[in-house]
């Protein structure tokens, strides 16, 4: 059952490598094939300007003249020799060509079709117009009033020779009119380019003039190729995809069976929320709680948070567990801080929390959001967390906002004390290595350590009290400390917690 499993993961593998791979690579050469097309759209275009240069300022310079004497034939052929774009040009009247700067006055007089087309600004355009009493050969024309221009069979000459590897239009924005074009008539050797067929089409227009330069390609992409080359990738890839299948199957089943059933675990909503109580040593009574995530599978049964936080921050979807989190426990206890604005709720930060810009700002916006005061929370921070400026400035954005800082497991880190000095804290929550140790040899280290962090003038939080004896200990020790563990209460459910706080 296991190597069918692990073959039609190599045969899934296998195809999705090489989707993968023609995605991405077919992506690249489209990307290049677009940018081979702009780069050749605007070259004619600007070259199209010119040309349009030359037939405008010929055309401007040729309307006073209105008759053909040998005057205004010579001005004809001045004005010509100056555009090398332009083959002749002349004088129309009465919709027929009288005269020429080459041919000077017509014993036939050339009547003119309709135009092919008229743009917005009144210029006729004559597509291959053919008159053998005129021009040797068809050629473009172009009339304004009483001027008319030969544009100059030559003129794309240098486009004509050497043309791209894809079809063009120089044409209006509307392209009712071609001014020039260029059309590939290659066959495509891949069978399967009629199968997965894109054509790939670009745009790109005058900024002077109202024409544009369209290009598409029917043949694009990595199908492009020769059937052999293609079958060449297609068997590479194939081979590459399936060892990496394999490999990737084999490490997945012997280390992340954990991390999928947590992700499971998570988008089903399998994760919950409890809550232990911290209390006042003096009288016992409840102060605040401390958040805590839990996940009860049926394989591994009850995972400790470290684990779950640990696995969420190794297979990167740390941010969805925290974002749970943060909700939850804020929805449940909106109305439990709403009613007793003297408990607090301490809710445990990590690296990823530090790091993020915004936490903090997103943070106050959903407590104010509830009518809940930032003050009610504390942000406990391990010693493990890395001690960099990002964290100092967290901690002064947090406490400009109005949020308590605890610092958490104090005592399991090397306790730093130029940390101490650095961060404007608001609690010490003591590891219960120190309850432990208070019966042994250590004692008198750990009392005098405790003398010095009660001068700090901080609350003290003794976690892990689990025995009468340690409480009475630490009480006849510190009367003015918390105190929370299981000689009290273990972590309680939001139900449980709802009943314990009506009566308490």
């Amino acid at each position: 059952m296991k190597n069918k499993i692990l073959l039609l993961w190599i045969f899934l593998g296998i195809i999705t490598y090489n989707l993968a791979f023609y995605l991405i690579i077919n992506n690249v050469i489209e990307k290049i094939q677009i940018k081979q097309q702009i780069d050749f759209s605007y070259k004619i275009l600007n070259h199209a300007e010119a040309v349009t240069n030359q037939i405008i300022s010929s055309t401007n310079s040729a309307l006073k003249i209105n008759s053909c004497d040998d005057k205004n034939i010579e001005k004809l052929r001045n004005i010509l020799l100056t555009y090398s774009y332009l083959d002749d040009i002349g004088i129309v009247k009465d919709g027929k060509i009288i005269c020429t700067a080459n041919r000077g006055v017509l014993k036939y007089k050339i009547t003119l079709p309709s135009a092919n087309y008229i743009n917005t600004l009144n210029y006729k355009f004559y597509k291959n117009f053919n008159s053998k009493n005129f021009l040797k050969k068809p050629s473009d024309i172009t009339q304004f009033k009483n001027v008319i221009v030969v544009t100059s069979i030559f003129a794309f000459d240098k486009f004509e020779y050497l043309p791209p590897n894809f079809n063009y239009e120089l044409a209006p924005k509307n392209r009712k009119y071609i001014f020039q074009s260029s059309y590939i008539n290659k066959k495509n050797t891949n069978p399967l380019n009629s199968f997965i067929h894109k054509n790939l089409s670009t745009k790109v227009c005058s900024n002077k003039y109202s024409y544009c330069v369209f290009a598409d390609n029917p043949y694009s992409g990595l199908f492009l190729f020769k059937s052999t080359v293609f079958f060449i990738i297609f068997i590479f890839t194939s081979i590459t995809g399936g060892l990496l299948t394999y490999f990737t199957f084999i490490y997945k089943n012997h280390l992340s069976s954990i991390e999928h059933k947590l992700k499971k675990a998570i988008s089903k909503g399998k994760l919950y929320m409890e809550y232990q109580p911290i209390l006042r040593a003096n009288d016992k009574s409840i102060v605040g709680f401390e958040a805590l995530i839990r996940w009860k599978d049926d394989l591994y049964g009850q995972v400790s948070p470290d684990v779950i936080i640990s696995l969420a921050e190794n297979n990167n979807f740390y941010n969805v567990l925290s974002g749970f989190i943060f909700e939850k426990t804020l929805k449940d206890f909106n109305k439990i801080l709403l009613n007793n604005r003297e408990l607090s709720l301490s809710l445990n930060i990590n690296n990823h929390e530090i790091n993020d810009n915004n936490f903090i700002a997103n943070l106050s916006t959903k407590v104010n959001n509830l009518n809940i005061l930032t003050k009610q929370l504390k942000l406990e921070i391990t010693e493990k967390i890395d001690n960099s400026s990002d964290f100092l400035n967290f901690i002064k954005e947090a406490k400009e906002a109005g949020f308590k800082i605890s610092i958490d497991d104090f005592g399991t880190g090397i306790s730093n004390i130029e940390r101490l000095i650095q961060i404007d804290f608001d609690e010490i929550k003591l590891d219960k290595i120190f309850i432990k140790g208070l019966n042994n040899d250590n004692d008198i280290f750990l009392i005098s350590l405790l003398n010095g962090l009660i001068k700090l003038n901080k609350n003290l939080v003794f976690e892990g009290v689990e025995y009468e004896s340690e409480y009475l200990y630490i009480y006849n020790l510190i009367g003015n400390n918390y105190i929370q563990g299981w000689y009290f209460y273990k972590s309680l459910s939001i139900k449980e917690i709802n009943k314990l706080i009506r009566y308490n």
